[in-house]
Parts: C-alpha cells; sequence; structure tokens
C-alpha cells in the first residue's frame, strides 16, 4: 500500500495540499518526523509534559479544528516533571482528544518506540486495518484499555 492513501488518513487537508510533488515511499518516514506530524516516545519516561501536552494541542488544534484543554498540575500522573509512565500519559491525553471526537493511534514498527499521532476518531478504524510490512497502525484504545 502507498503512503498517499495513509497520508489522507492522518494529514489535515491543508497538509495535504503541501505535500511535496516528489515525495516517495522511502522518503514518507523522514517527511513525517521532520513535520512533527507524530510524537516519538521511546519507554525511557523522561519527557517533559509541556512539550508533549504542547504537540497534542497544537495536532489536535490542525486535525479535530478544536482547543485541547487539560490540567496538568491536578493530574496524579504528573506530581513530577519528568518522571512519569509514558503509556500512563498517553491514555491521559488519547482520553482528552477522546472527547473532541479525536484518538490516538500508534504506528507500530516493532521496537520500544511510540509514533503517535493525533486523528479523527473515524480514521482511526480504517488505519488500524491497514497492514503491511511497514505501514502498521494500532488504535491504541482497543490495545492498552481493558
Amino acid at each position: 500500500m502507498g503512503f498517499k492513501s495513509i497520508f489522507k488518513l492522518i494529514l489535515t487537508a491543508e497538509e495535504w495540499d503541501n505535500l511535496p510533488n516528489n515525495l516517495t515511499d522511502e522518503k514518507a518516514y523522514d517527511y513525517l518526523g521532520d513535520n512533527s506530524i507524530y510524537l516519538y516516545l521511546d519507554w525511557k519516561p523522561r519527557y517533559d509534559k509541556i512539550e508533549v501536552a504542547s504537540f497534542f494541542s497544537r495536532r489536535v488544534r490542525a486535525v479535530l479544528n478544536q482547543e485541547l484543554l487539560v490540567e496538568l498540575d491536578k493530574c496524579d500522573i504528573f506530581k513530577h516533571p519528568y518522571d512519569f509512565d509514558t503509556l500512563d500519559m498517553i491514555m491521559y491525553f488519547d482520553e482528552a482528544i477522546s472527547k473532541l471526537g479525536g484518538c490516538l493511534v500508534e504506528w507500530n514498527l516493532f521496537d520500544d518506540a511510540y509514533r503517535i499521532f493525533v486523528v479523527r476518531q473515524e480514521n482511526a478504524c480504517e488505519l488500524s486495518k491497514i497492514k503491511s510490512d511497514f505501514w502498521n497502525f494500532i488504535y491504541l484504545r482497543e490495545r492498552y484499555y481493558i
């Protein structure tokens, strides 16, 4: 499956319109990272909660045309500015984003990292059905919520 059908599900209309004409399947990964379309987190819980919240706020504004309002100081998982569980943090933001009509999907490259996208809820199901050697998306709510 080519990247263009996937990009239509994860990019905004403006981002889609501004795609370089010479973008190839091989360069798609770099394009998404270079343009901060996804949040890259590894298993180490050493992330600045403000930077993570800023990423999600920016993507929610772009993808859902809404404002993400969260109270990080009142949330138990963020008591220490850098020492919190990565998965707990992801699920905290997923819950807040789901109230706005969006959700988080993980681009799973079968390593120790999370590559997290903010997408519309209707696009999450389509993305999770795509299975290939490179494009493998997981609807986080289905994977981690019990």
